[in-house]
């Protein structure tokens, strides 16, 4: 898959357990707020295979603490309530069953975690290789001592710290066109650290505190896969390709060699001025233009790269007509 469909989602603790909203149940992890709300637009629109969720190793660990130690807390506030309330006559806590000294809550409030994200091939879990531990620690003392964000006046900070070594250090990085840190402690992430990652990787880097501000963002990046998944899935196949070969094989001068799709920009609906612009009555006769599609594309050919407007008819997946025109600039992606 081309790495300009990819989206990194990178999750700060603070937008995964806001407002302690799932502590009511400790027998599943079934998160709510903000990680909610991007799971389930991820799921559905179907977008599964493009968008990710990122969650470094400290953040989930930083979860599963606090889930933990919330445990504890309400184990020993119900001991403690029974106690005060055990001699009154009213009160029989005989049936009570609570945690064993031997129980394991760590582990299960762990396991229950884990299978989630396990279910959900979309997160990722985001770990520092141990072998990098010495020369990341050098850094984050130089960073500390110094007070360079994300550590802040005062030399804290180091959570953070250790997030953002994560991202700089995550291998498949370059694996995604767009790349998100998504934190409500955006104010520790300023623009030095994202000229810091441009530099690193050669690419853009957006700090969002506002979830929804980024659904909106996403729902941009992939408007074509929520507007026209059917549409979008076949023109991403092999078979529209060699139908575009062949069309052009059949109907233009190019002769086709070292062929390939490089973008698909767009997918419109049909508008009159389309229906005269492409003489579409005299080809298509007087049937109805609404299922037609207008697909921008740009393609290339023996190394020259030309933008090109098809129309499409998505209820047989045939290709109507087209025009193309050769690129003046070399197409840089996304």
């Amino acid at each position: 898959m081309d790495c300009r469909d990819k989206t990194l989602v990178i999750l700060d603790t603070n937008k995964i357990r806001s407002n302690f909203e799932w502590e009511s149940d400790y027998s599943n992890f079934e998160p709510k707020g903000d990680l909610l709300k991007l799971i389930d637009f991820i799921e559905k629109h179907n977008l599964q295979e493009v968008l990710f969720l990122g969650i470094p190793d400290i953040v989930l660990k930083e979860v599963i603490n606090a889930r933990c130690d919330n445990f504890k807390k309400q184990v020993n506030r119900i001991k403690s309530d029974m106690k005060k309330l055990e001699t009154m006559p009213c009160c029989d806590f005989s049936q009570v069953g609570l945690p064993e000294e031997d129980f394991d809550y760590r582990e299960f409030i762990k396991k229950k975690i884990d299978d989630f994200i396990s279910s959900k091939k979309f997160i990722l879990i985001l770990e520092l290789k141990k072998e990098l531990y010495a020369e990341v620690l050098e850094l984050l003392i130089e960073k500390a001592t110094q007070k360079k964000k994300p550590f802040n006046e005062h030399g804290r900070g180091f959570k953070d710290a250790l997030i953002w070594e994560t991202i700089l250090n995550f291998e498949d990085i370059n694996s995604y066109s767009s790349v998100f840190v998504l934190s409500e402690n955006k104010k520790d992430f300023d623009y030095g650290l994202k000229e810091e990652f441009k530099k690193k990787f050669s690419k853009e880097l957006d700090f969002e505190a506002n979830t929804d501000a980024l659904i909106a963002s996403l729902e941009n990046i992939y408007g074509l896969y929520i507007r026209y998944p059917a549409v979008l899935s076949h023109l991403k196949t092999d078979y529209f390709e060699d139908q575009l070969k062949q069309y052009l094989t059949d109907n233009t001068d190019i002769k086709i060699g070292d062929f390939k799709i490089k973008d698909i920009q767009r997918i419109d609906d049909i508008i009159d001025q389309d229906i005269e612009d492409f003489e579409l009555k005299e080809l298509y006769g007087e049937n109805n233009f609404e299922n037609l599609k207008k697909i921008t594309i740009i393609f290339e050919n023996d190394n020259i790269e030309y933008n090109s407007e098809i129309i499409f008819d998505p209820t047989i997946n045939e290709i109507v007509t087209l025009t193309y025109n050769e690129r003046e600039e070399k197409y840089e992606g996304n």
